[in-house]
């Protein structure tokens, strides 16, 4: 089934605001060598940074959703739900924390970690759907699972080494989503089942 042009220029839209926040989240682990822990988890313009970052990731999701042609619609649908609700509360999280009202590191951190689960989750759940929709065998359908694993690689590391999780947290989760929004954009040429929202009513 063809795609619409307008749905092909908007899903192009996501897929590139995907791609500006995944260079985003790399340029903020290469900052996390040149300022490592403690400095990168400090400074306001860093945070900021990670802010950009997570408005990509909600791009890069709210495309993959539309467009991946994942299989069944409530499946993928409750994933990037989920995962959006995730990284939108990280972004005011972001905002929060660098406001004028006085927030103590160890509530950040708290609020920062109570996000975590559902953006995890979410993505497994839209992976999941992804590998049902599109097969195993076509490497795109991995891509959400892909982003899954290389951001537990980088949370596992916080409580082991907190310096190299903040390089992986940027460089490597945001190679991650750089793969994600550039498969993005390629997805409305790439396989039939990749159906726009509006048409995929069935097997839901």
């Amino acid at each position: 089934m063809n795609i619409s042009t307008r749905h092909r220029r908007v899903t192009r839209v996501l897929g590139s605001t995907a791609v500006v926040g995944a260079l985003a989240m790399i340029g903020y682990g290469m900052l996390a060598v040149l300022f490592p822990y403690p400095r990168i988890a400090q400074g306001i313009s860093f945070e900021l940074v990670w802010v950009v970052a997570n408005v990509g990731v909600i791009a890069g999701i709210a495309g993959w959703a539309m467009t991946s042609g994942a299989r069944p619609r409530t499946l993928a649908l409750a994933g990037a739900g989920l995962a959006v609700l995730g990284h939108a509360a990280r972004i005011v999280v972001g905002l929060w924390s660098v406001g004028p009202w006085p927030v103590s590191e160890a509530d950040a951190t708290w609020a920062i970690v109570a996000t975590i689960p559902p953006a995890f989750l979410g993505m497994i759940l839209l992976g999941i759907a992804t590998l049902v929709g599109r097969g195993p065998r076509d490497p795109q359908a991995w891509v959400p699972l892909v982003t899954v694993a290389a951001g537990l690689v980088a949370a596992s590391l916080y409580g082991t080494n907190t310096v190299a999780h903040f390089i992986v947290l940027g460089v490597g989760w945001g190679t991650a989503w750089l793969l994600l929004g550039l498969a993005l954009r390629r997805l409305p040429e790439g396989p039939a089942r990749a159906v726009p929202l509006t048409t995929a009513t069935t097997s839901s």
